[in-house]
C-alpha cells in the first residue's frame, strides 16, 4: 500500500472522520499523531513467494492477513517459508477452522529461514 511505500503508517481507517471524543481511550495519543520512520521494511513471505498470505488469522467471525514478519531486504533474505495451511486443511478439524485440536492458536505460524545479505561494494 502507499503508506508502505512511503514507511509511514496512519491511525486506522475506521477512525478517519471521528472526534477526539468519540475515540477509543488513547492515554499516549497515538492515533492522533502520524508516526514516521526511515527503515525500508517489507513482507518477509511477500519476498519470498510473492504475495502476502490470504490469511493468518481464521475463526468463525474472521478470515484474513492479520500478521505480518518485517524484514530490511538490504540486511535480510528469506531462503525458505513454513507452509501456511490450506483452507481445506483447516476446516478438516473444526468448522471455524482455528484453533482447533490440531491448531491450537487462532492465527497460523509465519516461519523463515533467513540469511543474513552480503553488502556489495560501491
Amino acid at each position: 500500500s502507499s503508506d508502505l511505500a512511503s514507511n509511514r503508517m496512519d491511525a486506522p481507517s475506521r477512525f478517519t472522520g471521528l472526534t477526539p471524543d468519540e475515540l477509543p481511550r488513547d492515554p499516549y495519543s497515538i492515533l492522533h499523531s502520524k508516526m514516521s520512520h526511515n527503515v525500508v521494511l517489507d513482507s518477509a513471505h511477500r519476498t519470498f513467494a510473492g504475495e502476502d498470505p490470504e490469511f493468518t488469522n481464521y475463526t468463525a467471525d474472521f478470515v484474513g492477513c492479520l500478521d505480518h514478519a518485517w524484514i530490511t531486504t538490504d540486511r535480510l533474505m528469506v531462503k525458505s517459508l513454513l507452509e501456511i495451511p490450506s483452507r481445506h486443511v483447516l476446516t478438516n478439524f473444526s468448522q471455524t477452522a482455528l484453533p482447533n485440536p490440531q491448531f491450537p492458536s487462532d492465527h497460523v505460524a509465519l516461519v523463515f529461514d533467513m540469511l543474513p545479505c552480503v553488502p556489495v561494494p560501491p
